[in-house]
């Protein structure tokens, strides 16, 4: 879905959530249930935190080993398993933030002939309800990351008021 962004920190190690350890290892979630099961052990290995599994650095290390795959490189790293560089911000200028999808808007680079149907970029926000077209007679300028294709989701909060931007971008 989006960028793996949380490590949690407990105690005396580092947990990586399942799931985007399946993202960046390979394996599927039902592969890694079946191997963590059968060859893992509970409190030392793995962990239910919050109704889901997180793995231990010693957990991940060892379905390195099962899955025959290279030992970590970067061992000062704890997490390195799912550290990834998140795509660089761009701005992109608002064109329609009424959709159907409350949970999507339409944008276009500035430069860009929004008219033009492959100029249009999807980006995905928390709600649209606060976006508008223009603010002071100008486009409102949103700050995105790009995922795929022409999607990006939004770098940043949502507005609070309408057509309200934040002032640290």
């Amino acid at each position: 879905m989006g960028w793996p962004r949380k490590i949690f920190n407990t105690k005396d190690f580092m947990l990586t959530p399942e799931s985007k350890l399946s993202h960046v290892l390979g394996p599927s979630r039902n592969e890694l249930r079946r191997l963590r099961v059968t060859h893992l052990t509970e409190g030392v290995d793995w962990i239910v935190e919050k109704r889901r599994v997180v793995w231990t650095l010693s957990g991940v290390e060892k379905i390195r080993a099962l899955l025959t795959l290279p030992p970590d490189q970067t061992a000062s790293d704890p997490a390195g398993a799912v550290a990834m560089v998140l795509p660089e911000a761009v701005e992109l200028l608002v064109f329609n933030p009424r959709l159907t999808n409350k949970k999507m808007i339409l944008c276009y680079r500035p430069g860009t002939d929004p008219l033009r149907h492959e100029n249009l970029l999807r980006v995905r926000v928390r709600s649209n309800e606060n976006f508008v077209r223009f603010v002071h007679g100008k486009p409102m300028v949103i700050k995105a990351r790009h995922i795929q294709a022409d999607m990006y989701e939004l770098a940043g909060q949502c507005p609070r008021r309408k057509g309200w931007t934040s002032p640290n971008d």
